[in-house]
């Protein structure tokens, strides 16, 4: 009995008996994968795939560039919506303004407008040295919509 027991370790321990079991090519022992491995790899690959495309395109996902980016337009836009009425009052208290206005109401083009609005100096805000284009887009629309004085 004991002689069996150290037989059995001795070969435990070299691991011989396993090599038996295992697929060997040219003497080198090769680990064998199950057949549904691979479909089921290729299935988890092309689901992430489908489900990274459909996330971004049409499930609302974003990558951290392009939700910085929409932050920054927002405030921007919202700096812009706060900064009108400042751009207003700016035109209205200017010594000239009801000449300025005349001809602002005689422009043609948005541009022209815009343009009007940035070169008068009521599109540029406090601390800044150079009008904001769309603040001047935004003052000219509001300026344009007021009932004349």
């Amino acid at each position: 009995m004991w002689m069996i027991y150290l037989r059995l370790r001795e070969s435990m321990l070299h691991l011989s008996w396993r090599k038996s079991f295992l697929p060997t090519i040219e003497g080198k022992v090769f680990m064998t994968v199950p057949a549904w491995i691979k479909p089921g790899l290729w299935g988890a690959v092309l689901g992430a795939i489908a489900a990274m495309i459909i996330g971004f395109n049409w499930g609302g996902w974003t990558t951290g560039s392009s939700a910085e980016k929409m932050a920054v337009e927002r405030a921007e836009a919202a700096v812009v919506v706060a900064m009108t009425p400042h751009c207003i009052a700016q035109a209205m208290s200017d010594p000239e303004s009801a000449e300025l206005l005349t001809e602002l109401a005689a422009e043609t083009s948005t541009f022209q407008r815009r343009n009007f609005v940035r070169d008068a100096g009521w599109a540029t805000m406090p601390g800044q040295d150079e009008a904001n284009r769309d603040l001047a887009v935004s003052c000219a629309q509001a300026l344009e919509e007021m009932p004349p004085a």
